[in-house]
């Protein structure tokens, strides 16, 4: 069974009671695309040694460098005009990615600011002949290192 056969490629806003995630990245402002998804992954890196004697013993060194990842659907056409998704993506990490930005890029979500390193993205289709794929973009989350603002020892090479 196929839903929506005879409008592929439509979207519809559906009205009514929500509460939207506020989430803002710097520089990502496209227009032609929905995040769906934001998953923030974090760890520390620690030692535990148990004992003969039953002790054990936890060793914390610190926090390890975590992940961001953002999903959603693009479209290859806006309502507003001839943007493009896809383009918008494309451009953004051509500007932001590891490889070639010096700073981290600031994401806000749920109210805590993160900073990360851009190092992947995937763009794919999401139904066969509609305007509609999937994206995502993949962070390398920034510890905050006991106050020194979390990114300001990195030197990336260029």
């Amino acid at each position: 069974m196929r839903l929506f056969a005879n409008n592929a490629g439509k979207v519809a806003a559906i009205k009514g009671k929500s509460m939207p995630a506020v989430i803002s990245i710097d520089g990502f402002a496209p227009r032609a695309i929905i995040i769906q998804q934001v998953g923030v992954s974090q760890k520390c890196k620690f030692q535990i040694n148990t004992a003969l004697s039953n002790a054990i013993y936890i060793y914390s060194f610190g926090d390890d460098i975590g992940a961001i990842q953002i999903s959603g659907m693009g479209f290859t056409k806006s309502c507003t005009g001839n943007r493009d998704g896809g383009k918008e993506l494309f451009e953004y990490y051509a500007r932001n990615r590891i490889a070639r930005h010096r700073a981290p890029v600031r994401i806000t979500f749920a109210g805590t600011a993160f900073s990360g390193l851009l190092h992947g993205m995937t763009i794919g289709a999401n139904v066969e002949a509609t305007i509609l794929y999937r994206w995502e973009l993949s962070f390398l989350s920034l510890p905050d290192l006991n106050g020194i603002a979390a990114g300001s020892l990195y030197r990336g090479a260029m």
